[in-house]
């Protein structure tokens, strides 16, 4: 467990840079002291308040040295009123040593959140093909803040009052042995113990938390984006009985864990009653001075129960959170790891220029695990400013083979050349940026049109209007957007579901042409409209011929057929 522990730190060592461990570890030193010394003052306040003050003490004499008096109630008030300060001071250093793990604690999920994310992007095409969307979204976004606020804040807690316990117990060790020998076995003894029956129970609670989590975030996603199916085929009830039932297994596993990492508190409590009442009975007797004796020590261990108890309590359920948590560590850590589908492109980067034709030379893809080729030795020409079109059957490979054009996918073998110059790792990002993409079902945010346009650029304030406003005009968006009483503020709601189709399709064509990118892919970007709007996105689209190239995937023949050139992959 503190191996995996010590893993942890380093790897937080290795993300953040920083000092933070040290700092944290200075000032639990710098707190346990000041406890140390307030246990001190107690002890001394109560021989105080039950003496003649005639015995020999560093805090009295301190004190009757600096304000130069031997009154009994002048030293118990000053001695009080210190006791009271160092309290105090004693709690704001305790407060700003939580705060500040808080803090950086809340720093490290923005960071590994945004690092995972990242990770995310710089993986392939094909790797966001294959893996769920939910399950990406859910780690990027739930299981690192479980990891920080279940590991990496626990672990934080746990040095600070681990550091605490061991220079109190020192002390309380040197004040009284036989007590805090008795105190600290019985405290140690008891959470060892809860620890050790429920070590396995944590961690297997932890892995049913991920699975049930991944359900909870896929039901939600798939019933979100299949709104249309759950309405008319009427699944509504059957969605949320599924939702029901996999929220009720997830939260069952969560008390589970909150109760084993809780509940050993309230045991450990009566022990701790326990102990004082026996000593109390057993040390009390008929001797005034024994009695006085004995409450001074009674009271600085009063004193340091009320932190030592908190602390192994914290020491307790920081374990077992961290024993619980450590199947999302081990998931988080992976994905950060994994050069699995990594897209690999070399940091010089080389600009690109498009003048004359596109080839394709040779080109094989096959997947892995499959024995078919999706494409065999496959060569293609593509000119300049004219249209392009690619024809076949669904599961022909139209959308891969656009993929491998644009760089998405990486063939096997074959090349892609451009104007002589072969696509490579140099290249490739100057050649991924020359083309823009108009799906068959446009996606679109939860935003304004004009943002939906322009996409990234939203933060950006230098806009260029004119661009905008001929893309508006090109994409025949005009009369929509300035019917509105918002106009280009008007807000598209659930991926589009307030306007039509032709609408939708319009605003990936307006994307387009303020970009204003050299090559654009129309991907079955009519199909599914009536006639007279595919009539009309098709007049724009193959109105752009003479300033763009022009990439249309479709299975109709019709529209195939009007391009300067085509390539029918039922033949291939």
């Amino acid at each position: 467990m503190f191996k995996n522990i010590t893993f942890i730190f380093s790897k937080i060592k290795k993300f953040t840079r920083s000092n933070d461990l040290e700092l944290i570890f200075f000032f639990t030193l710098l707190t346990s002291f000041l406890e140390i010394f307030g246990l001190s003052a107690v002890g001394t306040f109560i021989s105080a308040m039950t003496s003649n003050f005639d015995e020999s003490n560093f805090l009295i004499d301190f004190i009757k040295k600096i304000f130069n008096t031997n009154s009994k109630k002048e030293l118990l008030k000053i001695t009080g009123y210190f006791v009271i300060f160092l309290f105090l001071i004693i709690n704001i250093a305790n407060a700003y040593l939580y705060s500040f793990i808080t803090r950086k604690s809340n720093n490290y999920v923005s960071y590994l959140s945004t690092s995972l994310f990242d990770n995310y992007l710089k993986k392939n095409y094909f790797f966001f093909t294959q893996k769920s969307i939910s399950k990406l979204t859910k780690n990027i976004i739930n299981e690192t803040h479980t990891v920080i606020n279940q590991i990496i804040f626990p672990c934080f807690i746990l040095i600070s009052k681990l550091v605490t316990t061991v220079i109190v117990v020192i002390f309380l060790f040197f004040y009284n042995t036989e007590i805090t020998l008795i105190l600290f076995l019985i405290l140690a003894l008891s959470y060892f113990t809860l620890y050790f029956l429920f070590n396995q129970k944590l961690l297997g609670l932890g892995k049913k938390l991920i699975k049930e989590n991944e359900k909870k975030y896929l039901i939600v996603q798939e019933t979100l984006f299949g709104i249309k199916e759950i309405k008319l085929f009427n699944l509504k009830d059957i969605t949320i009985k599924n939702f029901k039932y996999t929220l009720d297994k997830f939260y069952k596993y969560r008390t589970l864990t909150s109760l084993i990492t809780v509940l050993p508190r309230y045991f450990i409590e009566v022990i701790i009653i326990i102990i004082f009442i026996l000593f109390l009975i057993n040390s009390f007797s008929d001797n005034t001075t024994d009695n006085i004796k004995d409450l001074s020590i009674l009271s600085v261990f009063l004193v340091a129960s009320s932190r030592l108890f908190p602390a192994f309590q914290n020491i307790y359920s920081s374990t077992s959170l961290i024993k619980n948590a450590f199947p999302n560590f081990d998931l988080i850590l992976n994905e950060l790891r994994s050069q699995e589908n990594k897209d690999v492109i070399s940091n010089k980067k080389n600009n690109l220029n498009f003048k004359d034709k596109i080839t394709l030379k040779n080109i094989s893809l096959q997947y892995k695990n499959d024995e078919k080729f999706v494409f065999n030795k496959l060569n293609l020409e593509i000119k300049k400013n004219t249209t392009f079109g690619i024809k076949g059957v669904s599961g022909k490979g139209k959308s891969t083979l656009v993929d491998i054009i644009s760089g998405l996918v990486r063939p096997n073998s074959g090349e892609i050349i451009v104007d002589k110059k072969k696509i490579n790792n140099t290249n490739l990002t100057s050649w991924r940026s020359k083309f823009s993409y108009v799906p068959q079902k446009v996606f679109l945010f939860d935003d304004t049109i004009m943002n939906n346009i322009i996409l990234g650029n939203k933060l950006n304030t230098n806009i260029k209007q004119s661009d905008l406003n001929f893309a508006i005009k090109a994409s025949r968006l005009d009369k929509f957007i300035y019917d509105k009483p918002s106009k280009l503020n008007f807000a598209i709601r659930g991926n589009g579901m307030n306007i039509s189709g032709g609408q939708r399709q319009r605003i990936g064509i307006a994307r387009c042409v303020y970009y204003n990118k050299d090559i654009i892919i129309f991907d079955e970007a009519t199909s599914g409209l009536d006639k007279k709007t595919e009539k009309e996105l098709l007049k724009i689209i193959f109105g752009l011929k003479t300033k763009k190239t022009i990439i249309i995937i479709s299975h109709n023949k019709d529209i195939i057929k009007k391009c300067n050139n085509y390539i029918d992959l039922d033949n291939h």
